[in-house]
């Protein structure tokens, strides 16, 4: 086999194997950000004072869910992490991707507030935080990409040698 047919066969996607890869990352993805991570790894920045205080208590939003104040994990209801989804897949040649993240407009302005530092009438670019970059996803997301492409980089040399072949990251 020629090499340039090798490597296609090596980088070989099929929409199924996308779909369930853009879930996988979506969901580490969530379980990131539940767990107090920006897309630089870093925990959240703390919740003022007063919202700590009636998050903490259960009295800062009617269908209040969590009371978690520490660390900050973005969920107070649960409306808007459980909005944070897979959403398609794409596999046109060699050219693989997937769409992840908030389709419903309000959920999707909640998110997009809190990057902006934008909390109820204020703006506190300094309490910003950001769940992705275009440089950064989190070392939780950007682990669990590599690890998809390896699986499936194994899974078609396997194919292509007929044995099992060990890859160590």
């Amino acid at each position: 086999m020629r090499i340039d047919k090798a490597l296609k066969a090596l980088l070989k996607f099929k929409k199924t194997d996308m779909d369930q890869g853009g879930k996988d990352i979506a969901k580490k993805h969530r379980a990131q950000i539940v767990s107090g991570k920006d897309h630089k790894n870093k925990s959240f920045k703390e919740y003022r004072p007063l919202y700590a205080q009636k998050k903490a208590s259960g009295n800062a939003a009617k269908n209040q869910i969590s009371t978690q104040t520490n660390p900050v994990n973005l969920v107070l209801t649960g409306d808007m992490i459980d909005a944070f989804d897979f959403i398609s897949s794409t596999v046109e040649g060699t050219e693989v991707g997937f769409d992840y993240g908030i389709e419903d407009t309000k959920q999707a302005q909640k998110m997009q507030w809190m990057a902006d530092g934008v909390f109820g009438k204020k703006t506190i670019k300094s309490r910003r935080r950001i769940v992705a970059s275009d440089d950064n996803l989190g070392s939780t997301v950007e682990s669990a990409l590599a690890t998809l492409f390896v699986n499936q980089i194994n899974k078609n040399l396997k194919k292509l040698t007929g044995r099992p072949t060990i890859i160590r990251m």
